[in-house]
């Protein structure tokens, strides 16, 4: 993976909705997690067209979401075709506590490989995340 840099204060809508689709709301953990993302800026995103996005938080912004020590999937969703074919998932990251990194993972050249896509993907499925458990 080829990563660009740079700094956004703040999210790209394809971000923040991907991750506003995965972190439940009634997940404590999640929970904790969905209130870092106002403080979220984009450090780098992958150039191979993936929807993989790097992120940085100061952490005396907010407090750390109970993950544990260590870098973890604190959430993650899969992602269907219409014909109901697993095509791919979306995995975000908290490093010690903070949202560190969303993946957008396509298992072919067909499946949804940026965070818009995945984000639509999920959203149309009725296999959508509704406990933030994998599908």
């Amino acid at each position: 993976m080829t990563e660009r840099s740079g700094t956004s204060g703040g999210l790209p809508p394809d971000v923040a909705d991907v991750l506003d689709l995965i972190l439940n709301p009634d997940d404590p953990v999640h929970a904790a997690l969905r209130r870092q993302v106002p403080h979220l800026g984009v450090t780098s995103r992958c150039t191979c067209g993936c929807g993989t996005a790097h992120f940085a938080l100061d952490p005396a912004e907010v407090e750390p979401a109970p993950t544990g020590p260590g870098t973890v999937v604190a959430a993650e969703a899969q992602l269907f075709a219409a014909s109901g074919e697993c095509v791919g998932e979306v995995l975000a990251f908290a490093r010690a506590g903070y949202l560190s990194w969303v993946e957008v993972c396509s298992w072919s050249d067909d499946g949804p490989g940026t965070a818009g896509l995945a984000y639509s993907t999920v959203a149309r499925s009725p296999w959508a995340p509704l406990s933030g458990d994998v599908m």
